[in-house]
């Protein structure tokens, strides 16, 4: 069934915007198994991974507005989580490709769930944490000064 491409990719679980998709392109051929949701209320539990197919592929996460990721899983994998309430995995990047990552269609919605309202985050918010998150990733990746 063809992914119905929405203006914004929202959580599943709480009001969160993850995306404007406008920033993303929709690959519909892509196979990834993720771990399982947890399960959604009066739902069964999930019983292993889901094979996904449908990913919207961003370039930059700073292109995200509200995604979290986890450690490094399997020496190479990071998985991408809600950044509001921290539930996931809603997609994956190999941190040895960071230019593509991967955020599944049928892990997030086109709303808010029902009977919950997306909180806006103001441009000047979101552009002020997206150039701190700049300047501490250049700190990063900045060669440690000598020791004396």
């Amino acid at each position: 069934r063809p992914c119905t491409v929405p203006k914004s990719a929202y959580c599943k679980f709480c009001p969160s915007k993850i995306l404007p998709t406008s920033v993303a392109t929709l690959v519909e051929d892509h196979e990834f198994s993720l771990p399982p949701l947890p399960a959604q209320p009066g739902q069964p539990a999930p019983s292993g991974p889901e094979l996904l197919t449908r990913f919207y592929v961003v370039k930059d996460k700073f292109d995200f507005d509200n995604v979290g990721f986890t450690r490094t899983v399997d020496g190479h994998l990071k998985y991408l989580i809600c950044g509001e309430c921290d539930i996931g995995p809603v997609g994956y990047f190999d941190v040895n490709d960071e230019s593509k990552i991967y955020l599944a269609c049928d892990r997030v919605g086109a709303s808010p769930p029902a009977g919950v309202e997306a909180v806006p985050v103001s441009d000047a918010l979101l552009a002020m944490v997206r150039q701190q998150m700049a300047g501490a990733e250049e700190a990063n990746s900045s060669p440690a000064p000598p020791r004396g």
